[in-house]
């Protein structure tokens, strides 16, 4: 809107002014190292992390095949979650999402026991404390 119209004489030039302003976000632009060293918050739901990674990893350039997604987005998660994503036969990231909010749901249930210093965290967590 701002874009003096006495400089944009054919089509070019207003690509050119286009790219100028938002060649920014071509340069910061996440890469997959970005999201493979994102982790599911304590406190954070694997719905909202899902979301959270997903929004990221939509970004990165060059984008993410669907499968090289699904294990880029397993390969972020700890113990007890990685032990039963790693051998998972999911091909789409809606279906691995599905499998971290069972154990999610198990584990509240006490069906799928955490190790002791998952168990310690998730106390620390409930109790309040730092």
């Amino acid at each position: 809107m701002r874009l003096d119209n006495a400089k944009v004489k054919k089509w070019k030039d207003l690509v050119e002014a286009f790219l100028k302003q938002y060649k920014f976000n071509l340069e910061i632009a996440p890469d997959r190292t970005i999201i493979m060293s994102m982790e599911k918050e304590n406190q954070e739901s694997v719905r909202a992390y899902a979301q959270r990674w997903r929004d990221k990893a939509t970004h990165v350039q060059p984008p993410l095949i669907d499968t090289k997604m699904v294990m880029s987005f397993a390969n972020t998660f700890q113990s007890p979650y990685y032990a039963h994503l790693i051998g998972s036969s999911a091909q789409h990231f809606h279906e691995v999402v599905r499998i971290p909010k069972r154990i999610e749901q198990a584990i509240k249930r006490g069906k799928i026991e955490c190790s002791i210093m998952d168990s310690r965290t998730m106390m620390r967590d409930n109790s309040g404390g730092g």
